[in-house]
């Protein structure tokens, strides 16, 4: 389980430069992030990582954690085609509903067909 009360305690009585902060934030947050994803992919045996959810619309985020996965010898993807949020997941709802209804559509022809 990951853990960042640590860091959110020491980002809270540091006086550090915004921008200092983030940085402290993004690399301890990818590091946190990119050990347990490895450990888990060592576990169940798997060399690749497909990462997506609406934290990886942080573009800082979202290429460290990949090049991380990288350095820890793990393939990672990200979203292309479709946003990694939301959107992503819209995407694919209305891909397999009309898949759903295609399904539905071609068992209908089919009845008729053979009646």
């Amino acid at each position: 389980m990951l853990d960042f009360r640590p860091l959110i305690l020491h980002l809270a009585r540091e006086g550090l430069s915004g921008a200092d902060a983030a940085d402290l934030f993004h690399g301890t947050l990818i590091a946190g992030l990119a050990e347990w994803a490895a450990r888990e992919a060592a576990l169940l045996g798997i060399p690749e990582v497909a990462l997506g959810g609406g934290c990886l619309m942080n573009r800082v985020l979202a290429a460290g954690l990949a090049q991380a996965l990288r350095d820890r010898g793990l393939r990672a993807y990200l979203p292309r085609l479709a946003p990694a949020n939301d959107g992503g997941i819209a995407l694919g709802q209305a891909a397999h509903a009309r898949q759903v209804i295609m399904n539905e559509n071609a068992s209908a022809e089919e009845s008729r067909t053979c009646a």
